[in-house]
């Protein structure tokens, strides 16, 4: 016990006097911003020697926050609040790189923190990190009893409260801004685009709606069709059912695009070379049918508003009409922008 007492004290000792040895050159602030949940990286550079010594402390009270000396990490004396959630980029030591990386962010890691490097020259940089959050991105079809239908383009535990900007397009030109958007016309092509300004992170809502009629005993092939660009990226796909404010789940295709169908309508719906066939058997299956792909940075919905019914005359044959319940890329217009690049 003695033994370790003593081996402590001299690493204190040989620390304090590197700091008091070393002229310290001081930098200027640097801010960075981190998102919540995510990771951030504090920058730190320094000219590198044969012997670093590295302390990354909470400036305003020094508590301890990563610390590299002797040719290793020292996480002894690490803040309870950092454990587990800290790391240098230990193979980039040689060439000057001290920065620090945490890990799942929170609110609490707000501060200002002080890289003190010891080489040749003591070199201390401050960072402030500021916490931002940009969560639970949605856009949302309302209809209210007067038949006026509207859009709502929504995020959750927006940080700060006035990072957050939001843009309507219709057809391609910006219209306002604002959460909520009247659709006056069913052949407009709408999108709303969210900004985070201090993450300069975009998150896109992309809408576009038709109207169909069929009759009894006919089939309509749910299609939703992805451009190159999104088929590129990770996505899951919706199909479901809306009437009034009850929404069914009809299908749904997961990341390994593995389809899934609902257990009621297992024997209506038929997958053919990619399209999907589903069979419209009563007056009540009239509602609103939606196809939603859903990405990290956008969701885009393609709703078509079907009407079913009777049959008119005897022997009159199933029909195939492909529906508009396809989303379709690269038209004029904002929906799916990205495909254009």
């Amino acid at each position: 016990m003695k033994k370790r007492k003593t081996k402590d004290t001299y690493i204190c000792f040989i620390c304090v006097n590197i700091l008091f040895i070393f002229p310290l050159v001081y930098t200027g602030n640097t801010e960075v911003w981190g998102e919540l949940s995510k990771e951030v990286i504090l920058p730190c550079s320094f000219k590198p020697t044969e012997e670093e010594v590295i302390h990354w402390n909470i400036d305003e009270n020094s508590k301890n926050v990563h610390s590299f000396y002797y040719g290793q990490e020292h996480l002894e004396d690490q803040d309870p609040n950092y454990r587990g959630r800290t790391s240098l980029f230990l193979s980039e030591l040689s060439s000057g790189n001290a920065s620090l990386k945490i890990t799942d962010v929170k609110k609490s890691d707000e501060n200002t923190y002080s890289c003190y490097v010891g080489t040749q020259t003591g070199n201390r940089k401050y960072v402030k990190l500021y916490i931002a959050a940009f969560e639970q991105q949605s856009i949302e079809y309302i209809s209210d009893n007067s038949g006026k239908m509207y859009l709502n383009c929504t995020a959750k535990n927006i940080i700060p409260d006035k990072a957050l900007d939001i843009v309507w397009y219709k057809n391609n030109i910006r219209l306002t801004s604002g959460s909520f958007f009247e659709i006056e016309n069913i052949t407009d092509t709408l999108e709303c685009l969210m900004h985070h300004a201090n993450l300069n992170r975009s998150w896109t809502g992309s809408w576009k709606m038709a109207k169909l009629n069929v009759t009894e005993g006919a089939s309509v092939i749910l299609g939703c069709e992805m451009c190159q660009a999104i088929q590129k990226q990770n996505f899951t796909v919706k199909w479901s059912w809306r009437k009034r404010s009850t929404e069914t789940e009809i299908a749904s295709m997961d990341l390994s695009k593995t389809l899934k169908i609902a257990d009621t309508y297992t024997h209506r719906l038929e997958q053919n070379s990619g399209k999907y066939s589903f069979n419209i058997m009563h007056l009540t299956d009239s509602g609103e049918y939606l196809c939603t792909i859903i990405q990290t940075n956008g969701v885009h919905i393609n709703m078509t508003s079907l009407t079913v019914s009777h049959i008119t005359s005897p022997g009159h044959k199933a029909l195939i009409i492909p529906l508009a319940f396809i989303v379709v890329c690269a038209v004029a217009g904002l929906t799916y922008y990205k495909c254009k690049t």
